[in-house]
């Protein structure tokens, strides 16, 4: 049995959207056990591609997905994968950076790359939306954050 709690490591996806099926535990026979892991892993694909269509739900979880052959694992690295050459125009008016010799690096590995350049994640966030209303640079939008605003525009 493989006996896997029913969590997830965000808390507050725990707590206030507990709708997975359910894992197998210790009492389930090894049939049960695979459809539930069956079940459970239908799920996460659909999850992840935006295929759970519950209209009635208060509560919408984006995953990031891949794009341009990168899965982003935090916001600031999967908007530097969509947006790497208007953040290399812009460098020098993004606020939370440091190291911005690294954007110039060939063929970046985005993950330590925002590692490396971030330096305030707020004043990085909010200098990106500056730019956007001041100086009219238009960013990309990484899907998952497009999925949210979509779903959001619809309730």
């Amino acid at each position: 049995m493989i006996g896997f709690a029913r969590i997830r490591s965000n808390y507050s996806i725990n707590y206030y959207l507990l709708v997975a099926p359910d894992f197998p535990d210790k009492s389930d026979s090894d049939e049960i056990e695979q459809e539930k892991l069956k079940s459970h892993s239908d799920w996460m694909i659909n999850l992840k591609r935006n295929a759970l269509n519950d209209d009635q739900s208060k509560i919408k979880v984006a995953y990031q997905i891949e794009e341009n052959g990168y899965h982003g694992r935090s916001f600031e690295d999967a908007f530097i994968s969509v947006n790497l050459d208007n953040i290399k125009k812009n460098k020098n008016f993004i606020g939370g950076l440091q190291n911005k010799g690294d954007l110039d690096k060939p063929s970046p590995d985005f993950y330590t790359l925002t590692g490396r350049i971030i330096k305030t994640k707020s004043e990085f966030a909010s200098s990106l939306l500056w730019l956007a209303l001041t100086d009219k640079v238009e960013w990309k939008i990484p899907k998952y954050i497009e999925e949210g605003l979509l779903w959001i525009s619809k309730k």
